[in-house]
């Protein structure tokens, strides 16, 4: 399970920061490029997903803590989960969830579309577009993408390190096609544990960046961080170990 979590950090802390790389400056998305899969396409508003969710999913929750988020993340059927904080810290430990109140987030267990299962697909909407989509990856997504788009471009890591150093990946191998200010990537992860198995990962997404968001985001690490500097040992504690988890 800890395992799994933190592949899972690792895939999309990676994938944002090659997004972040990779994303142009054009305004323009070619409608007949890739803008999404099925009706997951970025700019889409809250209320047309929402009315695809209704339609097949027949399971709801609210999640405010990280613990029930880790444990939606391994239910095999589909649950649609609005991610919400409860308080400061309440899902802390959920990455990249935005405490923007323009912004809403959202999980969804697993679906089928075209015949491609999907799973984890996490939903960012601000101002009640869709900005970014993030989900486990699969060999049939890849190839529904290679289909539409031709292979994107590719790029590779190689980490050296012996196999009992799990802070060391062995690969990572990513493909990226972009559609003006759209990036979307696919990713495959390689990781070695202490007894030398080696786990395979991957992760698909896609997103266009927001300058006013991305803004709101660095003004608040700022202002956390100064707020943890002039802390109390107790409330530094407290965020370093949320009580919560």
């Amino acid at each position: 399970m800890k395992k799994l979590i933190l592949i899972t950090l690792l895939l999309l802390l990676y994938t944002t920061i090659q997004a972040q790389k990779h994303q142009k400056d054009s305004n323009t998305i070619d409608p007949n490029k890739f803008t999404g899969l099925g009706v997951f396409k970025i700019g889409i508003d809250t209320n047309k997903l929402l009315n695809y969710i209704n339609s097949t999913v027949d399971s709801f929750a609210i999640c405010i803590s990280y613990k029930k988020y880790t444990e939606y993340e391994l239910v095999k059927y589909p649950v649609f989960i609005r991610l919400k904080h409860e308080g400061p810290q309440s899902m802390s430990g959920v990455p990249f969830l935005s405490y923007n109140p323009d912004v809403m987030e959202y999980l969804l267990t697993t679906c089928t579309i075209s015949g491609i299962e999907m799973h984890d697909i996490r939903f960012k909407f601000y101002k009640n577009k869709l900005i970014n989509v993030n989900m486990a990856g699969s060999d049939d997504i890849l190839n529904a993408v290679i289909a539409k788009c031709g292979k994107g471009k590719s790029e590779g890591d190689k980490f050296s390190g012996e196999c009992a150093d799990i802070s060391n990946m062995d690969e990572n191998n990513m493909q990226c096609w972009s559609n003006g200010p759209l990036i979307a990537m696919n990713n495959i992860f390689v990781r070695y544990y202490e007894n030398c198995k080696k786990d395979i990962s991957s992760n698909f997404s896609y997103s266009v960046r927001c300058k006013e968001l991305d803004l709101w985001e660095d003004k608040k690490r700022e202002n956390d961080r100064k707020a943890l500097k002039n802390a109390t040992p107790l409330e530094k504690f407290n965020v370093t170990f949320p009580t919560h988890l």
